[in-house]
């Protein structure tokens, strides 16, 4: 295929390589049907598939065994800085959906996940950790036996320490335990682990929502520029950032955001070690405005009806359980956590766009929506302020065929533009 780029959603499919366990190598781009790659801030690993035909009964005579790795490289046309690549490394873990569709010709699918995943199932860590939660996390991705790329490893500074023992547990459950007690410089201890199109990230949603906006995207079924020669131009930029379908899942789920501890909770604190406990009250608004958020305005106003009882969590904790430390369970910032996590879902929204290799999750997004209403000639404001604003992409399906690349994108935000504590809406 061409570098430049001709149109939006072209995809440049420069190497699938199949290696087997003993070094044998395959190149099997003419093979592939299609193919899906997943992205997920909730979750550790990239995965995906890849749907081959194959009348060549590769997986007889390659043979595809699920212990192969697959190097994947993929490109946008037009797009030369490696940092806009989608270039990695996966292990094939199984086949699935084994079908005949000729006498001659099977399909089945390829499923594949970041070789990290493996190296994860493989290694247990029993180990006593005392130390600043960062250095902890940084130790963990950075030893050999689990990922040999460090230039794919993004940790943010914390500024708390803690002291615990690994009981034979993996790397991604230390992390993701880790991620629980890390707090960053700013006292936000909304963490959280997950891996990208960039690499390995340790990071808050606090740092996301500082980013800047790398796309906006738009409900306006652009198509041509059309000239008054009739003549027609087009606009590659703009085809990027037309939304070719929308859905909402989710937005303002009170009952939801009242359970999990978005508004307000109580924390029970019980102290095994003398055998005290604590009632510990959190109120959302008042650490609203100590906390970076997406957009200027709450998702929800002051007078929302929240009571601390309305959710009700409980921790153990044991003072100096280790020596020369105090409490390890990370009560002071466990129900900030709790909201900080719940409110960044407040809204959710669906779009499909035209794909390009340099999207992944946790970019910030400006989504740009028209009010659904009737309008004329008088209505000089149509932006739908409830549902436009900065978003960050939350997950990723890239959807890729030898044609075409669109992008299923979840996208979330805890905030949104409209003051609802001030705003008067009138009815005709």
């Amino acid at each position: 295929m061409s570098n430049e780029l001709k149109s939006a959603g072209e995809i440049d499919i420069q190497s699938v390589e199949l290696i087997s366990a003993y070094g044998r190598s395959l190149d099997i781009r003419n093979q592939i049907l299609s193919f899906n790659i997943f992205e997920n801030i909730f979750n550790p690993f990239i995965t995906g598939t890849i749907l081959i035909k194959d009348s060549n009964d590769l997986i007889n005579f390659f043979p595809i065994t699920g212990e192969e790795t697959l190097n994947i490289k993929l490109a946008t046309p037009g797009y030369t800085d490696k940092g806009t690549f989608i270039d990695n490394r996966f292990h094939v873990y199984k086949v699935s959906g084994r079908e005949k569709v000729a006498d001659r010709a099977i399909i089945y699918e390829l499923n594949f996940i970041s070789v990290e995943s493996i190296m994860d199932l493989n290694i247990k860590i029993s180990k006593a950790f005392n130390d600043n939660v960062g250095n902890i996390a940084d130790k963990i991705l950075n030893d050999s036996s689990f990922n040999s790329d460090k230039t794919r490893i993004h940790i943010e500074p914390t500024i708390n320490s803690h002291t615990y023992v690994s009981n034979f547990w993996s790397p991604i459950q230390n992390l993701n335990y880790l991620a629980e007690k890390a707090v960053n410089v700013n006292g936000s201890p909304s963490f959280l682990f997950f891996e990208n199109r960039n690499g390995l990230n340790f990071i808050s949603l606090e740092s996301l929502y500082k980013n800047k906006v790398s796309q906006t995207f738009r409900e306006d079924n652009y198509s041509r520029k059309i000239n008054p020669d009739g003549s027609s131009v087009r606009n590659i930029e703009k085809e990027y950032q037309s939304i070719i379908d929308i859905t909402t899942p989710s937005i303002s789920d009170y009952i939801n955001r009242i359970r999990s501890g978005a508004f307000s909770s109580v924390l029970i604190a019980h102290d095994l070690t003398t055998k005290h406990y604590s009632l510990i009250p959190f109120d959302f608004l008042d650490e609203y405005d100590k906390t970076t958020r997406l957009n200027s305005h709450s998702s929800t106003s002051k007078k929302v009806v929240h009571q601390p009882s309305a959710a009700i969590k409980t921790m153990n904790k044991s003072t100096s359980l280790f020596s020369g430390g105090n409490d390890i369970s990370g009560s002071k910032y466990f129900q900030k956590r709790k909201s900080l996590l719940a409110l960044a879902e407040s809204c959710k929204v669906n779009i499909t766009v035209l794909g390009r290799t340099d999207y992944t999750v946790g970019q910030k997004v400006f989504l740009e929506l028209n009010k659904k209403m009737a309008i004329d000639h008088s209505d000089v404001d149509v932006k739908d302020y409830v549902f436009s604003g900065n978003y960050i992409i939350s997950a990723i399906k890239h959807i890729i065929n030898r044609e075409l690349h669109t992008i299923d994108m979840e996208l979330i935000k805890d905030s949104g533009m409209i003051d609802l504590n001030t705003i008067k809406t009138v009815l005709a």
